[in-house]
């Protein structure tokens, strides 16, 4: 319990009247989509004026903050808007560079469940993909899940649908050579760009391509780059 007098200025609420009542503020955590796994985000409510305040423990994390509060309503947004939801199969290839040592491009499986309007497409990936190093007798299996943001252009001839996005998530891979294993889980995060075929009311092909950075050091397994084009049949409910 705190007096009301020091928490006159709380995040820029002013409680005026109250300076002599007691006041209390309650401190709880907010899990805010997948990007919280990354992200130090929480809550200030204020029984006085019943308003909830966001804030982070370190003033660095601000921005990353406003992307997670941003990404909730963008959330909540499409599913006021009355969303149809998309479960999707994919099938691509995709690359990836450790360093100074470049893989072959190798094929990626996917698998894809979210939502959908007529501008927005939100949903969660996950990915598979197996690589060969060229340059020694090396494999490496990834596994990634994401949660991917896209938003979509008008539509060409009623079928032709560009789209643009950007993409977060984790990454797990698993070294084996010589028979023996080494693995690590890093965070990855890109962008995409393709183009939606409409077919009917209830199904559509795409065809896209994606760069993906991940937050590696030294001793990680996961390549530094990975890039993936990729065609998908998605069905909407």
């Amino acid at each position: 319990m705190v007096e009301g007098a020091r928490l006159e200025r709380v995040c820029g609420a002013i409680h005026r009247g109250f300076e002599s009542l007691p006041l209390c503020h309650n401190f709880v955590s907010f899990p805010c989509t997948v990007l919280t796994a990354f992200i130090p985000l929480h809550l200030l409510y204020d029984r006085i004026n019943n308003t909830v305040y966001f804030y982070t423990i370190e003033k660095g994390d601000v921005m990353k903050a406003r992307v997670a509060v941003a990404t909730c309503m963008m959330l909540m947004s499409t599913y006021a808007l009355g969303a149809q939801t998309i479960a999707g199969l994919e099938l691509g290839a995709s690359k990836g560079d450790w360093n100074s040592n470049k893989g072959d491009w190798e094929e990626n499986f996917g698998v894809r469940l979210g939502v959908e309007t007529d501008t927005t497409r939100i949903y969660g990936a996950y990915n598979y993909v197996k690589n060969e190093i060229d340059t020694a007798p090396i494999e490496i299996q990834s596994h990634s899940a994401t949660l991917n943001i896209e938003a979509k252009a008008e539509s060409y001839h009623d079928m032709l649908i560009p789209f643009i996005g950007a993409h977060i998530g984790a990454i797990y891979s698993e070294l084996e050579t010589l028979g023996q294993s080494d693995d690590t889980t890093d965070v990855i995060y890109g962008l995409q760009a393709g183009v939606l075929i409409d077919m009917n009311q209830n199904m559509n092909l795409e065809v896209g391509y994606k760069h993906s950075k991940v937050n590696t050091d030294e001793n990680s397994q996961n390549p530094d780059n990975l890039q993936t084009v990729y065609m998908a049949v998605n069905l909407k409910f």
